[in-house]
């Protein structure tokens, strides 16, 4: 992911890594390579999250922001609406890294899976990182077979056979920022496990920061209303207050896109293969697309979880008084 900061080191590292370690090691956008938890930026073309208010409500919802001022609805109400971005700085990591081991029979998974964690937690003790700390997930054991030639007659066949199986385990440990959190993959890294399953942000202050939303956007929305209604000699009664909110985790706030300039001209027709060369996707933090009344001072530099809210404040239009 980022390429700025300290803090945004680990989302970088990632991105970069990401044809050697397979998932990508990038923070907010590391599940699973492409997205394991609802989506990072992941897709050609894959942009960052937008806040419409609109596309949450209901299908008879009619918000007269959004119609014709001549519609007959116009003529009953009229809605003034503020929006609020709060910015919060995440307060832990959750850090999911995946072991596996193949062998001829399941009993030797294990044992080599165990060997390969055991390794793991004694490098994450000398960052701190205490056995009762770390959670071993278990995920699945399956069969791996594979394709051997058979002879049948003047004709041969190939047929699958079992050659053995597959044990994956998960590794779950929460730290308390990105640097920590780079630390525990080098560790890991270190030790031959460097397949990166996701990261989750998290901060205890969510709450807190949503109700600060809200009454940033009914301020947003009551400014507003109180300016454009001095247009009437008897300022409209209020008859309805709504409120929708969102909270976007950093995973959701960046764009992924090809950046290509090229020349393809060659002649095709002698059945020879043209191999383009490998062009890694350019992948960046976005931030969160929202037409917001209250937004932060400072652009988005590092990975942070948004919170945004959308006051509505309907109005008895005067007009209605006079049908």
């Amino acid at each position: 992911m980022p390429q700025i900061s300290r803090k945004s080191t680990l989302l970088a590292l990632l991105s970069q890594f990401s044809y050697l370690l397979m998932p990508t090691l990038a923070v907010a956008q590391g599940y699973g390579g492409a997205g394991g938890y609802g989506g990072g930026a992941s897709g050609e073309g894959n942009s960052a999250a937008h806040w419409n208010p609109q596309l949450m409500r209901p299908a008879n919802y009619t918000s007269y922001n959004d119609t014709p001022v001549f519609s007959k609805e116009a003529a009953h109400q009229m809605t003034y609406s503020g929006t609020a971005e709060v910015r919060v700085v995440p307060e832990e990591i959750r850090l999911v890294m995946a072991v596996t081991s193949e062998g001829a029979s399941g009993s030797e998974c294990r044992q080599l899976s165990q060997e390969k964690i055991t390794a793991v937690k004694q490098a994450w003790a000398k960052l701190g990182i205490a056995e009762q700390e770390i959670v071993v997930d278990f995920i699945s054991v399956l069969p791996r077979y594979e394709w051997l030639a058979q002879e049948n007659g003047a004709r041969g066949s190939y047929i699958q056979q079992l050659a053995g199986y597959r044990l994956q385990e998960n590794l779950h440990i929460s730290v308390a920022n990105e640097e920590a959190a780079m630390q525990a993959i080098y560790a890991a890294m270190n030790v031959g496990v460097s397949d990166v399953v996701t990261f989750d942000y998290w901060s205890s202050q969510l709450g807190a920061q949503l109700k600060v939303a809200r009454q940033q956007a009914l301020k947003a929305a009551q400014e507003k209303a109180e300016l454009l209604l001095t247009a009437f000699d008897k300022p409209p009664a209020l008859i309805n207050v709504s409120e929708e909110s969102g909270t976007f985790f950093p995973h959701q706030l960046y764009t992924t896109y090809e950046n290509i300039l090229e020349q393809d001209g060659h002649d095709r027709g002698n059945n020879t293969a043209w191999i383009k060369a490998y062009r890694p996707k350019m992948t960046f933090l976005d931030g969160l697309k929202s037409q917001s009344d209250v937004r932060p001072a400072k652009a988005l530099l590092t990975p942070e979880i948004i919170v945004v809210s959308t006051v509505t404040l309907t109005y008895n239009s005067p007009a209605a008084d006079q049908e």
